[in-house]
């Protein structure tokens, strides 16, 4: 009562192994998968994911007079804050420190009781709107430059944007404008 069909060994394909792939063949059809995606992923790296944050924080919340003496302490920060804000048509750190020092003019003059506290105030939120809306400005022509793959430009509006938070090196848009800086470098 043997069965003809059941025997082992026989040479003979049953059918039943034909279904398994060799443990090489898996391996190199993995590593050309795994190959074709980081290709894939690292060429074309999604750049909104790289654009920073629309409204960062550029400016301290609140400065306070550093000195005794508000009204020499003010003068001197007014001075400043006018050459500071002059250069920074040139330097946009410069405008950033501007605004600093008008909030420390104001802070010094208020504790002095003099009137010019509420000058120097408009002067700081003036001066601050327009890096605000600079900044703004420059973000949209980055977002702009990225989707139409204009990466010369895009290069030119991360670097606008990294001398505008040059004192924030450890900001969440400061390492982001880095990545994007390193991604378009790599484009070039």
């Amino acid at each position: 009562d043997q069965k003809v069909g059941n025997q082992e060994g026989s040479g003979t394909d049953t059918g039943r192994d034909s279904g398994k792939a060799h443990p090489l063949i898996l391996m190199l059809l993995i590593s050309t998968l795994a190959l074709c995606g980081f290709t894939f992923l690292s060429g074309k790296s999604p750049a909104t994911t790289y654009v920073p944050a629309a409204d960062p924080t550029l400016f301290a919340d609140s400065i306070t007079c550093s000195s005794d003496n508000h009204v020499h302490r003010a003068a001197l920060a007014e001075h400043s804050a006018e050459a500071k804000s002059e250069r920074s048509v040139f330097d946009l750190q410069d405008g950033v420190s501007a605004v600093a020092l008008y909030q420390e003019a104001a802070s010094c003059y208020q504790l002095a009781g003099s009137d010019r506290a509420a000058s120097m105030r408009s002067r700081a939120d003036e001066l601050r709107g327009l890096l605000l809306e600079d900044y703004r400005v420059t973000r949209l022509r980055l977002e702009r430059a990225l989707a139409s793959g204009d990466h010369e430009q895009a290069s030119k509006q991360v670097a606008r944007l990294q001398e505008l938070l040059r004192h924030q090196p450890q900001s969440e848009s400061a390492l982001t404008l880095r990545r994007l800086a390193l991604n378009l470098s790599r484009k070039k």
